[in-house]
């Protein structure tokens, strides 16, 4: 999810912390699996072969972690469905993993996140048992000399929303497991710019 944000802001110049979040970046060890573009004339990375390069590194890092997911999945003969979720914040003492009933229909509170409306949340399906998915990919930068400037920003950043606490509905006879942890490595444009953009200061609030 973070990963598919940034791409549609790094084009703008920020990239700002979103929902998921990977582990720390790590040194790349390994060449990445898309060939990273290189400098023209000038030294620097044109925007639209930059823009190539974040598209490619996405598609990979989807079909990398469909492979992964599909790797975990079948030892365990289960399967991923994604459920409605609800906001909990009336009941107190919630914990991540915890099951509990309201007004008459069973929750397991799955994660607690950063986000205005409650997401659509993939379990892992195991006979009766639903296990939410603790996905920690492993980042790798890759350091681009982009021409131009960053883009000046139109309004302030948003402040991220609070943290909530996410439930699912569970059936009567599901319970909810541990985390089924998913890993996998992907590839990210570090940007940096060949020159400065002189941006008006923002309007006083």
């Amino acid at each position: 999810m973070r990963a598919l944000s940034c791409l549609l802001l790094l084009l703008a110049g920020a990239c700002t912390a979103q929902l998921a979040e990977p582990t720390p970046a790590t040194p790349t060890l390994v060449e990445p699996p898309v060939p990273p573009p290189l400098p023209g004339g000038s030294g620097c990375v044109e925007s639209r072969e930059l823009k190539a390069f974040v598209l490619a590194l996405e598609a990979d890092r989807q079909r990398t972690r469909t492979a992964a997911l599909a790797a975990s999945l079948t030892p365990l003969a289960a399967q991923v469905v994604e459920h409605p979720s609800i906001f909990q914040d009336g009941l107190p003492e919630l914990r991540v993993g915890q099951t509990y009933e309201h007004d008459g229909q069973r929750y397991g509170v799955v994660a607690q996140l950063a986000t205005t409306l409650p997401p659509r949340v993939p379990l892992v399906q195991q006979g009766n048992t639903q296990h939410p998915l603790d996905e920690r990919p492993r980042a790798h930068a890759v350091p681009l000399l982009v021409c131009g400037g960053p883009a000046c920003p139109s309004t302030p950043s948003p402040s991220l929303p609070p943290r909530r606490f996410i439930a699912v509905p569970l059936a009567r006879d599901w319970e909810l497991g541990p985390p089924l942890p998913l890993s996998y490595d992907f590839w990210w444009a570090q940007v940096s710019y060949d020159r400065a953009r002189d941006c008006p200061a923002p309007a006083p609030r």
